[in-house]
């Protein structure tokens, strides 16, 4: 049953990436807004829009640019967020069987992954921790197969696993750190006191050399490139997190998203709350917050505790030590550990775990255990699929709203299909002409509004802040732009209201901008 389930969940996503615009507003922010920038120069290049799309390693939109490079639109772009869920799929069955647990519980596992709501409601997205999860618990389970196989081609996987977690999300280093930096060490330590290898340039070319630079240059080549990238420009190897005597911004601006419901509780009342939620949620936004992780989960948690005891008494050290606790401390002292979308890793870590537990039961405990477990989770998939995850005009209830939404998806002609959410609230850039260059201010937040969904217009360097009439001309010409957007709070609003020969005021755009027609004169 579970398979069934699992198997029409992304049939439907597919559907839905394909019929729906990509809407998610951190890929208006930053995500699609690099790739916006790479396409029209056609090259991989810095892009200082915004403090994240000049600091985010950028790994997971090369995933997107691929997407829209074959269409030069972002028509395919929300497979970002669906692909790497039957991949993250396999990889949790890979690590339970890797922490022991027998091949049913172990694929159980892995479907129960792919039925998790918060995950199911990234896929048509642009975000890209679907991605990171994926790379992290792939990461962990080929780190656990290089203790016993010690082969080529796994260590290339794992060095290409841990880098694409690390190139995608830059919180995934201290999921990812322990496992390498032992499987690193582990192969050095080989080369270097391996008696039987001989002549130094024999040891060089030793099976243990060969793991250790294949899975350190695959690492270095899908992540470790951005940390470089923003250590040489910024002085800060993991910029825009400022930490000691590095340049940044505090921590606490990257977790300003408590939602009303959870302020001032404490910790772990906000984990307990967000972890209940799904008891009473009926739908599920593509950026759920609080709750995520589904009805089952409750359910998960106990098991993963049974499971980590078993690795215990079995001695399994290494997925203990170099897993399970790594991922414990790093929840632990995680702000918003109680958003599902930053907390993706742990049911990808619990289900191995709870699969061990699984494997331990009697034939009949066992079953229904799982029958529980499937049953629970299908009613928050089914609410993750059945209603819209993004803002999509529905007026009726019940099941004429189900069948609206699939009429919807399926009839609707393009003009209402793909006039939803925040394409809808900024159609005011699609009456700009194509092909014309638009210029913003930094304060302006959702940069590929400007660009448009099917890459219409050119996105200019931004304006770093003109304080007079001169500079700002200046920088308008020098950008040969025809288009000014600014933020209402703006001083430039001032320079342009006051030199009306040159900036035309067209109006208000979406997420408080303000749209302005330059003329060069």
């Amino acid at each position: 049953m579970a398979t069934v389930l699992v198997a029409a969940s992304l049939v439907w996503r597919v559907v839905l990436a394909v019929r729906l615009p990509v809407v998610d507003i951190a890929g208006w922010q930053y995500h699609l807004v690099t790739v916006d920038v790479w396409l029209q120069s056609n090259q991989i290049e810095r892009v200082s829009q915004n403090t994240w799309t000049d600091g985010w390693p950028a790994t997971g939109e090369l995933l997107t640019t691929w997407l829209a490079a074959f269409t030069h639109t972002h028509a395919l772009s929300g497979f970002t967020g669906l692909l790497p869920i039957p991949l993250g799929m396999v990889a949790v069955a890979g690590l339970a069987r890797g922490f022991g647990a027998d091949r049913r519980p172990a694929l159980l596992a892995g479907l129960l992954f792919g039925m998790i709501p918060a995950l199911v409601a990234l896929a048509g997205t642009s975000y890209v921790d679907p991605a990171t999860t994926a790379a992290v618990i792939a990461t962990w389970w080929l780190g656990l197969r290089l203790f016993g196989e010690r082969d080529r081609a796994t260590a290339l996987l794992f060095g290409t696993a841990a880098g694409l977690a690390a190139g995608t999300k830059d919180t995934s280093l201290f999921l990812v750190l322990p496992i390498l930096g032992w499987v690193l060490v582990a192969a050095a330590w080989e080369v270097i006191v391996g008696d039987h290898l001989g002549a130094p340039w024999r040891r060089l070319r030793s099976p243990a050399a060969q793991r250790l630079g294949l899975s350190l240059l695959s690492f270095v080549v899908f992540g470790g490139l951005w940390y470089l990238k923003d250590l040489l420009i910024h002085g800060n190897p993991i910029y825009p997190i400022g930490f000691g005597p590095f340049p940044g911004l505090p921590r606490d601006v990257f977790f300003e998203n408590l939602p009303p419901r959870l302020a001032g509780l404490t910790w772990t009342e906000q984990v307990v709350r967000s972890w209940t939620a799904d008891w009473h949620l009926t739908h599920y936004l593509y950026n759920v917050r609080p709750g995520g992780f589904g009805r089952a989960w409750l359910a998960i948690v106990p098991l993963a505790l049974a499971g980590s005891a078993l690795l215990w008494r079995s001695r399994r050290w290494a997925a203990l030590w170099l897993i399970v606790v790594p991922a414990a401390v790093g929840f632990a002292v995680l702000p918003s550990a109680w958003y599902a979308r930053y907390t993706l890793f742990l049911p990808g870590l619990a289900l191995p775990l709870a699969a061990v537990a699984l494997g331990s039961l009697r034939a009949r405990p066992a079953s229904l255990a799982g029958f529980l477990l499937v049953g629970l989770a299908a009613i928050s998939l089914a609410a993750a699929n059945l209603l819209p995850n993004i803002s999509i005009p529905l007026h009726s209830r019940g099941v004429a709203r189900l069948t609206g939404y699939v009429a919807f998806v399926l009839t609707a002609p393009d003009s209402q299909r793909t006039n939803v959410d925040l394409a809808k609230d900024c159609r005011t850039f699609d009456a700009l002409p194509t092909g014309e260059t638009v210029a913003i201010t930094r304060s302006y937040s959702v940069p590929h509004a400007a660009v448009g969904q099917e890459l219409e217009r050119i996105l200019a360097q931004p304006l770093d802040d003109p304080t007079s009439d001169a500079e700002l001309l200046g920088s308008m010409r020098a950008r040969a732009a025809q288009w000014l957007v600014t933020n209402r709070d703006d001083g430039t609003n001032g320079i342009a209201l006051a030199d009306p020969a040159h900036y035309v005021p067209y109006g208000r755009v979406c997420n408080k901008g303000l749209l302005w027609r330059f003329v060069p004169g």
